[in-house]
């Protein structure tokens, strides 16, 4: 047992060397050399804005709106039947596509098909009564 109590004694001995030198590396010397990092904003001067120029600031800038034009191509299958391929749009696109066509009064049945080989294409049948 005594050996056990030696080891125990040394373990405490370079635990506290440890510490020590943790306390000399962490110091506050250090943090004065090395400060957190701060982003600095320049402080820029404010100007006097006179009052043409305040209601030019408030009157609000419409953005222009971004708009992604389809190509499309309509080929006819049978008497009723159409296909509308669509190129660069996705299954998400196709899908709405579909439901409002469906919504549409004329049109039978529609479907879409859409691969990563191929553009989108949508299949159209109209009701044709005479």
């Amino acid at each position: 047992m005594a050996k056990k109590t030696t080891t125990s004694k040394k373990n405490t001995t370079k635990n506290k060397e440890l510490e020590d030198i943790d306390e000399e590396l962490f110091s506050a010397d250090i943090e004065e050399e090395y400060p957190d990092r701060e982003t600095k904003e320049e402080e820029k001067p404010q100007e006097e804005v006179s009052e043409e120029e305040e209601e030019i600031q408030k009157i609000p800038v419409k953005e222009e709106k971004f708009y992604k034009y389809l190509n499309l191509k309509l080929k006819k299958i049978r008497e009723k039947d159409y296909e509308l391929s669509i190129e660069g749009q996705t299954h998400g696109f196709c899908n709405i596509l579909v439901k409002y066509l469906l919504d549409i009064e004329g049109v039978e049945i529609a479907a879409y098909k859409s691969t990563t080989i191929e553009p989108s294409k949508v299949f159209i049948r109209l009701k044709m009564d005479l």
